[in-house]
């Protein structure tokens, strides 16, 4: 059975090596968690870091983790080749080295089931690091992708990898930058950034700036008439002034009635109220507008502190309501959970941890480009229950929570258990009772002799010396 284990592992290696090079160098992660080693499906939250994971010995799931992922050809002889499969098996295992102690309580389920693998790996220490490793590599890839399909999926859609995310974020960069200058206002209200929106149009493609330009005024008229018409009517208005179409209209109607042509004249006094009217200022608005006007203003300035403290109210609840559905999802952590019902564990010590994987995890989505473009416009429309879905969908990913729980107990435990170990060693003394004196001690069972005695095999005085040859010959010692 060892033998045909063996080689069934071997092979698995020589195909790992054969694959190397598109599985890892592509990111297909996937391919390399066929099986699940933990007996779930991999992105269970409950695959932690501190092996608080079941463990239940299901070998059925586990031993397909060994497909393509044992790293290198153990019958290869060329030793460049060797030494260019272990630098390259030590680079992924730097980014697995947190799975150890899931991985190590695997191999032990494993060992009860199978006691001879536990001869095989003692003669064979190489191949339970190579194990060990494939293991630890198949957990951090079922972290990342549950399934092969999602895998296969990412690979699909960006199909450079990182290359295609990186140059996706770029044109994400440049609509961000166009939304910036349509919408962007400065500190007196004006878009400032309206020129370099036009002059981008032009730059990308000057036809298509063109033709947009020649629709817009139609669209216009057609979407807001009065904005177009006072726009315009400005527009034509400076026209005429700067051509002296009103003064030459008059000069002409003062002409044709010097030459008693009324009805020209007539005709000229309609085309000067044409002209003139497209340099008429607005009406001065009536007592009523004005007093209007005021109420109009006081309602919108009421209407806007009423939002402001709404939006406050909103965001004191957000902050409260965010924390405790942040804490609450920490704490169901299998990993978490055991430590907090560690009764050794100071209760300030229980929240430090709490906080720190919180705040670690908060900023890690802070910098999500993908996750805030999604909770900024609930949170400010204020709508607190999409928060909180969003926040709940996100904190529960078990990629996110397991790397920052595994990373916090990874700094953490050591120095608990320093800690521990520090304070038991230090109550020792207190529940045992100190040595006496040895001169003490033999003064007072010197004291308590009241005849000869034996200790080991040496015969002594009551007073604690030793009985020569010839006083043991005459029997000495046998007199009390």
């Amino acid at each position: 059975m060892l033998k045909y284990f063996l080689h069934w592992m071997l092979f698995g290696a020589t195909m790992f090596a054969a694959a190397a090079g598109v599985n890892l160098a592509g990111g297909g992660a996937g391919d390399g968690g066929a099986g699940d080693i933990d007996g779930s499906s991999g992105g269970d939250p409950g695959a932690s870091s501190d092996g608080t994971d079941g463990g239940d010995g299901s070998t059925g799931s586990g031993d397909d983790g060994l497909d393509g992922e044992l790293g290198g050809d153990p019958g290869a002889g060329d030793e460049d080749d060797q030494s260019g499969e272990r630098q390259q098996q030590q680079d992924p295992d730097k980014e697995s080295a947190d799975f150890k102690g899931l991985v190590s309580k695997r191999l032990l389920a494993l060992k009860k089931e199978a006691p001879e693998l536990t001869a095989v790996f003692q003669k064979y220490p190489k191949v339970q690091e190579q194990v060990e490793a494939a293991f630890r590599r198949d957990m951090a890839y079922r972290e990342l992708y549950p399934t092969l399909a999602e895998a296969r999926q990412m690979r699909e859609q960006f199909p450079n990898g990182i290359a295609d995310v990186e140059q996706l974020y770029g044109e994400i960069k440049e609509i961000e930058e166009v939304d910036r200058d349509f919408e962007g206002r400065d500190a007196q209200g004006n878009y400032t950034g309206h020129g370099r929106l036009v002059q981008n149009f032009f730059q990308r493609d000057r036809n298509a700036a063109i033709s947009l330009f020649k629709t817009l005024p139609k669209e216009w008229a057609r979407l807001d008439a009065d904005s177009y018409n006072e726009v315009m009517g400005s527009i034509v208005g400076a026209t005429l002034q700067r051509s002296e179409i009103p003064e030459w209209l008059t000069e002409l109607r003062d002409s044709a009635k010097s030459a008693k042509q009324d009805g020209i004249a007539a005709s000229l006094d309609k085309m000067i109220r044409w002209a003139q009217g497209f340099q008429k200022r607005k009406a001065e608005p009536s007592e009523d507008e004005r007093r209007l006007e005021g109420q109009r203003q006081q309602f919108q300035r009421e209407t806007t502190e009423r939002q402001q403290q709404d939006f406050t109210r909103f965001r004191t609840t957000f902050t409260s309501d965010s924390r405790r559905l942040q804490e609450s999802i920490i704490r169901k952590h299998p990993a978490i959970a055991s430590t907090l019902a560690t009764k050794a564990l100071p209760e300030a010590k229980k929240a430090e941890i709490v906080e720190k994987v919180r705040k670690a995890i908060e900023g890690h989505l802070k910098s999500s480009r993908a996750f805030m473009s999604k909770l900024t416009p609930a949170y400010k429309s204020a709508n607190l229950q999409e928060c909180l879905n969003l926040q709940k969908a996100q904190w529960s990913y078990p990629w996110v929570l397991n790397k920052f729980v595994r990373a916090v107990l990874a700094e953490e435990t050591p120095n608990l258990v320093r800690q521990n170990r520090e304070r038991t060693r230090g109550a020792a003394p207190q529940s045992q009772r100190p040595p006496a004196n040895r001169g003490q001690q033999q003064e007072k069972r010197t004291q308590e002799r009241t005849g000869p005695y034996q200790e080991g095999n040496v015969w002594k005085k009551k007073d604690g010396s030793r009985f020569t040859v010839a006083e043991l010959l005459r029997g000495l010692h046998l007199k009390s």
